[in-house]
């Protein structure tokens, strides 16, 4: 674990080849944010990129379709926030399909909860998806 030869390392951020711990994370140097680490997860190709300063840098570095994108923040004490510009297609897809299940309101009569900041995932079978790939490569 936490091999820094088998990570390939670019100025957009850091693929990772091994696996890596909060411990490796919270020790990346340089750090262009100093409460947390950015994380992008590229569901079609399995992969996560760390490290860099804006979120966009690791759609550039992967070469994939945003659409299978998901960015997120990993924070030195390891909770997270799936917050990225990258989300917010995805949200607005979320709750549209929701909307058509279960028409306005939402199920059992309830109103659905849509975040205030459609950049943050809050839909836990949305997160529970990403984390199949997040936690793969990283032990938190």
């Amino acid at each position: 674990m936490n091999k820094q030869s088998n990570i390939v390392n670019d100025q957009r951020g850091i693929i990772l080849t091994d696996n890596v711990n909060l411990e490796w994370i919270n020790s990346l140097s340089p750090r262009y944010h100093k409460e947390y680490v950015k994380f992008v997860v590229d569901m079609k190709n399995n992969k996560v990129v760390i490290g860099m300063d804006v979120h966009a840098d690791a759609e550039i570095l992967l070469n994939t379709d945003s659409e299978y994108l998901y960015g997120g923040n990993i924070y030195s004490d390891g909770h997270i926030v799936y917050q990225s510009t990258l989300n917010v297609e995805k949200n607005l897809k979320i709750y549209a399909n929701k909307k058509k299940r279960t028409g306005i309101l939402g199920l059992f009569g309830r109103a659905e909860k849509v975040p205030d900041n459609m950049r943050i995932i809050i839909d836990k079978e949305t997160i529970a998806y990403i984390n199949t790939v997040l936690f793969a490569w990283i032990e938190i």
